[in-house]
């Protein structure tokens, strides 16, 4: 069947969770939606990766479909805006269960910089699926993935590789294979005298850069053989789920060609594009107070993660 595209420009019929949840829990938070949510550590070998599980808590022992959320690039478990968060309490309306993780050197992460790769993540990432397939309150025949960016990139990845995942959502996914639409890391020039930063990291094994003005990130040189070897447009073509892809139409950091693309090259029989009037690579949320982008891409996700797990 053909890809459904839509333009979105009405706000979903999911209510809106009572209050703000807790983003870093030490201990289980409940919320008025009756969601609970709590840190939790999880055993990936030679490192534990840090997450938030939220479970809507019914109290009569049920388990929940669940969603992992993978965040992008310069970002942590609660993502801009603290948008992870609020999927999640948009989600435990829905019944829907949620864990949000950091990846190597983000948020509650105990390793560096230079330890974050694409591999890595992706390895991260399956590693927090087999926790969540014997976990208590988990269905695990009814696991998604949701990745924002460049964790969108990760989420297809894996979605591609692993038979567990049964639906797949995107924020401006970066869907791409090996450098496409990576260039402005390998590209970017430096003033040093090693050239660009791939350049750089080649001669010296590393190299550190600020793009965001909020403190430096080292990326090792595996980081940027990883990621040209990485094949996410190629991988997804395996996952045959069902696929949303919400893209800004004025987003400028990773197109919304690239989820045009993705939805006309993926392998789901029921694939659906959402491009937002007026949205910007992160919805809005730093530039509107009100964030309307924002909740509405919220409500849209979570109606949908609810009818296709």
């Amino acid at each position: 069947p053909e890809p459904a595209v839509v333009t979105a420009t009405t706000t979903a019929n999911v209510p809106p969770p009572a209050t703000t949840q807790a983003t870093n829990a030490s201990d289980p938070v409940s919320s008025p939606d009756g969601s609970q949510a709590a840190a939790v550590w999880i055993d990936a070998g030679d490192h534990r990766i840090p997450g938030i599980l939220t479970v809507p808590m019914s109290g009569d022992g049920s388990r929940y479909p669940t969603v992992l959320m993978l965040h992008g690039f310069g970002a942590d478990k609660n993502e801009g805006g603290n948008m992870f968060g609020r999927l999640a309490e948009y989600l435990g309306v829905t019944g829907v269960a949620s864990l949000r993780i950091d990846f190597a050197a983000a948020g509650d992460s105990e390793q560096p910089w230079v330890e974050n790769t694409f591999d890595g993540m992706v390895a991260d990432a399956v590693a927090a699926l087999n926790w969540l397939s014997t976990h208590e309150s988990v269905d695990a025949d009814r696991l998604g993935v949701h990745g924002w960016s460049v964790g969108g990139r990760v989420s297809a990845t894996v979605a591609g590789a692993d038979d567990r995942v049964q639906a797949l959502s995107l924020w401006a996914g970066a869907v791409q294979d090996g450098t496409d639409g990576m260039e402005s890391f390998f590209e970017a020039p430096t003033r040093r005298t090693c050239g660009s930063l791939y350049d750089c990291a080649v001669a010296h094994g590393s190299v550190r850069f600020d793009p965001y003005g909020t403190g430096p990130f080292e990326l090792s040189l595996a980081w940027f053989d990883a990621m040209a070897a990485s094949r996410a447009l190629s991988v997804v073509g395996d996952f045959d789920g069902p696929l949303l892809a919400i893209h800004g139409e004025n987003d400028d950091v990773v197109l919304p060609a690239v989820s045009t693309n993705l939805i006309a090259t993926s392998g789901s029989g029921d694939a659906t594009l959402h491009v937002v009037a007026g949205g910007d690579h992160t919805f809005g949320v730093y530039v509107d107070p009100d964030n309307t982008i924002a909740e509405e891409v919220l409500m849209i996700t979570a109606r949908w993660i609810a009818a296709n797990l």
